[in-house]
């Protein structure tokens, strides 16, 4: 996707056919103009919300967009690094349950914990992680950015943790229902012996 700050951004990438999808920045969610041009090109467009005032803002801006194409919305913390007490994550299931779309989490802390712990227990929709080559490097974002292995780290504690959530249905796998019949045996076994 591309993070479009102008109209004449959307313009030269439809021209040029550079992109399947648009994310409105945080700083834009009041940009009107700009988020009707983006909704306009009929592709999916991410809404990041880091920025809102209230509801009736995101609300705005979700309306307009939905109008023309298919919108998810981003919770974030416009803050760089964002400190992990003030995540609120909480806050992906209340939009999701607001707008009825895809919700995710725009990440900005420092480290791996905040995309897996969204992704996994607040159940985002989407994770979107800013990379750096070096944390150290100058600029704003390079501090609450994830360096190659750290995005490594969290693709694979995602998949490991998807594996581990399961279908939420009772069936027993194969492995549980082995056990089950040993001790079963064993205790039918104790039981004869007894009497």
């Amino acid at each position: 996707f591309t993070t479009v700050c102008a109209i004449s951004w959307v313009e030269w990438l439809e021209e040029n056919n550079f992109c399947e999808f648009y994310k409105i920045a945080s700083k834009d969610i009041t940009n009107i103009p700009l988020i009707k041009a983006v909704a306009e090109t009929r592709k999916p467009v991410i809404i990041s919300t880091g920025m809102s005032n209230d509801i009736k803002e995101i609300e705005t801006a979700f309306e307009v967009a939905e109008k023309s194409t298919r919108v998810a919305l981003t919770h974030c913390v416009s803050a760089y690094p964002v400190q992990h007490e003030d995540c609120n994550l909480k806050t992906i299931q209340t939009l999701k349950n607001y707008f009825g779309c895809p919700v995710g989490w725009s990440d900005h802390t420092a480290g791996v914990k905040g995309p897996v712990c969204a992704a996994i227990a607040h159940e985002a929709d989407l994770i979107e992680v800013h990379l750096t080559l070096s944390r150290a490097m100058k600029g704003s974002d390079h501090a609450a950015s994830l360096e190659p292995p750290g995005l490594e780290a969290v693709v694979s504690w995602v998949r490991e943790c998807e594996k581990m959530t399961g279908t939420g249905y009772l069936p027993k796998p194969e492995a549980v229902n082995k056990t089950r019949a040993k001790y079963e045996t064993s205790v039918l076994e104790k039981i004869r012996e007894t009497f």
